[in-house]
Order: structure tokens, then sequence, then C-alpha cells
């Protein structure tokens, strides 16, 4: 055998001792465990056997839930509640759509005989508006006047004062 100064042989010697402490372990484990093949097979069967009846009743409930909202077994109470609420909302909508097409009618009528007077009032406030602007354009005209007058003036008085 090599001796012991020479170097790499303390950490072969290490290693070695590493894995016969692992081995070792791995022994006693296996010499402590049961041997009986029944035992475990029998705990991976009811293991196996109750996975499936939770699978089973997990998927009853899924199909109950399907057939529920399929309608086979349905609630008669439910859906005559439904057909009730379902006919009552299109009575309120024909009421309000009739009452709708009332206003509408009522509006129609106001507007058609509102519009000869509407007309002449329109009429009367164009012909107004065409007299007020008839009456700016004199009154521009006469500011201008007024403005050529005051000019005349001021030349005169400047005139005047430089005598």
């Amino acid at each position: 055998m090599a001796s012991p100064n020479v170097p790499g042989v303390a950490e072969v010697q290490l290693r070695m001792n590493k894995k016969i402490a692992e081995l070792t372990k791995i022994i006693y484990n296996l010499n402590n465990r049961v041997d009986d093949p029944e035992v475990d097979l029998q705990d991976v069967a009811d293991e196996y056997g109750a996975e499936m009846e939770q699978i089973l009743r997990d998927t009853a409930a899924s199909v109950s839930t399907f057939n529920g909202y399929m309608g086979m077994p349905r609630d008669e109470g439910k859906a005559k509640d439904i057909q009730k609420l379902e006919a009552t909302l299109e009575a309120e909508r024909l009421k309000w759509q009739k009452e709708l097409e009332t206003v509408r009618q009522i509006r129609a009528v106001e507007l058609n005989s509102q519009g000869p007077q509407l007309i002449q009032e329109l009429s009367q406030t164009q012909a107004h508006l065409s007299d007020a602007q008839h009456d700016l354009s004199q009154a521009r005209k006469e500011l201008s006047e007024k403005d050529r007058q005051i000019q005349l003036l001021q030349q005169e008085m400047s005139a005047l004062k430089s005598k």
C-alpha cells in the first residue's frame, strides 16, 4: 500500500470513508424496510381506489351541473317565473314603444300647426333686420358727414389761430 506521506492519499481515504458511510446508511435503510410487498401493494390499491371514487364523485357532480345547464332535470317553478318575467318585460317594452310613438305624433302635430306661425315670425324678424340694416347704413352716412364737418371746422379754427 502507498505510504500516508504521499500527497493525495489522504484525500482518497477521506472520499472512500464518506462513500462507505453513505453505503452503510443505504444498507441500514434497506434492512429496516418492511419486506412485505403485499402491504405496500395493498396501500397502493387503497389509494388508487380512493382516488377513483373521488374522480367518480367529481365526474357525477360535473355531469349533474351540466345537465342542469342543459335543462334536463329542470326546475319548472323557476322556468315559469322566468317566462312570466319575460312576458312582463315584453309587455312593458310594447307599452313604452306605444307611448313613445304617441309623443312623436303629438310633437309632429304641434310642429305642423306652429309651422305657418313660425314662418310668419321669421318673415317679420327678417323685415326688422332689413330695416335695422338700412338705419345703420343711414347712421354711418350721417356720422361720416358729421366727421367731415368737424374736420372742416378744425381747419377753419387752425386758420383763425394762425392769423
